[in-house]
């Protein structure tokens, strides 16, 4: 019997919940690293204002830094992931394996590696479309963005994030089946990194929206606490936009890693066990 979305996500809440503490640890790794990264790019950004060639490279220096860094740390909070939806001892040292293991390095850089690189390839053909397709047919979308007008730069801007939404969702799309792979190398490190794209694939096969549908409820979630969290900033703010625009992006983000993502990642492991036991029972079938 397929298992339904809700019933997915139900479980996953469940089992987090018993084991919330060591959840806790391995989205705290991934927080810290993300942030100190952020930040390092950031700071390098803002004291670099000339996008010559040596800044570009510095920046992209830094970004293969980043993926290098946190890609074990990725794959291992999966693997913790894998171990509370399997019902097994869930340790927060199993996410520092994958820095101990020279193979389980090297495999979680170049599998997190190519994911980003279907993703890019994904964004750079739908983006292209969409807006070398919207400058074609209507270029004066665009005219306001080196408009001294304030109000045409907002809509040229307001213009501008359709578009980047508009091409978002297919490149989301396509590369929606290639997700799951690194929990596939968490659940076998043996497993190379394109035999863990192709089972990826294969696993999605057949229930491609009941995915799509799994991420999508947590999409939501994020978009009712980015509203719940931007009420409770403006509140305490005292009027200081800023201020606010801040602590509401501090309580996103936490929320995000203590909490939905977590969840999100306990119910995947819950989809891909439900998903291929269902395609085991058709091929027996």
């Amino acid at each position: 019997m397929k298992l339904s979305v809700f019933y997915l996500r139900r479980m996953g809440r469940a089992l987090m919940h018993g084991k919330y503490t060591v959840c806790l640890g391995g989205m705290t790794v991934l927080l810290v690293f993300s942030l100190a990264f952020s930040t390092l790019e950031q700071s390098f950004l803002n004291t670099n204002l000339d996008l010559d060639g040596k800044t570009i490279l510095t920046a992209l220096l830094i970004a293969v830094l980043s993926l290098a860094v946190t890609s074990p740390a990725q794959v291992g909070v999966r693997s913790l992931f894998g171990d509370i939806a399997n019902q097994r001892e869930a340790k927060l040292a199993h996410v520092f394996q994958w820095y101990g293991d020279g193979k389980r390095l090297n495999r979680s850089i170049v599998l997190m590696l190519l994911q980003s690189l279907l993703f890019l390839a994904a964004a750079v053909v739908f983006f292209g479309l969409v807006f070398g397709g919207a400058y074609a047919i209507h270029p004066e979308w665009f005219a306001g963005l080196t408009s001294n007008n304030i109000f045409a730069v907002v809509d040229a801007l307001t213009t501008v994030y359709t578009l980047a939404l508009v091409a978002l969702v297919p490149t989301y799309l396509v590369v929606v089946p290639f997700l799951p792979a690194p929990y596939l190398l968490a659940e076998d490190p043996e497993k190379k990194p394109l035999v863990c794209l192709r089972e990826s694939r294969r696993a999605i096969r057949g229930f491609y929206w009941k995915y799509v549908g799994l991420q999508l409820l947590s999409f939501l979630q994020v978009i009712a606490y980015a509203f719940l969290a931007s009420i409770v900033a403006v509140l305490f703010s005292g009027g200081d936009i800023t201020g606010a625009t801040t602590v509401a992006s501090w309580i996103l983000l936490l929320v995000m890693y203590f909490n939905i993502l977590p969840h999100l990642g306990i119910s995947t492991v819950l989809f891909l066990n439900d998903a291929r036991a269902h395609q085991g029972q058709s091929g027996a079938e």
